[in-house]
């Protein structure tokens, strides 16, 4: 699943809402990967095999703690911490690279109008 995926609202009863999260939670799903697996799951094998519905989130979680319990979900969140830093550093650079580039770009035209 991907977020360019069509999306639909749908009205559920409160109770069944607190069903799939409930379930949703059990298996280390989101909420949307709950719904997608049990409608998935509800049609012919012939057609389920024709979906990939597996949330890797979850995936990588579960087979974090398999591995090495809380040590290796400590380890796995500090290491995601610190890649999150890194992009969030990026990301603020973002601005004066890309005023850097257009200006080096203006500068080569420039030069390339000069040589013509």
């Amino acid at each position: 699943m991907s977020r360019d995926d069509p999306q639909m609202k749908i009205r559920l009863p409160a109770e069944l809402k607190a069903c799939i999260e409930a379930a949703a939670a059990t298996n280390r799903r989101t909420l949307n990967a709950e719904i997608v697996a049990r409608l998935v799951e509800s049609f012919e094998p012939s057609f389920r095999s024709r979906f990939d519905w597996r949330d890797p989130a979850a995936e990588t979680h579960a087979r974090l703690i398999a591995l090495d319990g809380p040590a290796a979900v400590e380890h796995a969140l500090i290491s995601m911490k610190e890649q999150m830093d890194a992009l969030q550093h990026v990301a603020r650079e973002l601005p004066s690279l890309a005023d850097e580039i257009r200006r080096i770009l203006a500068s080569s035209e420039v030069e390339s109008k000069k040589t013509e």
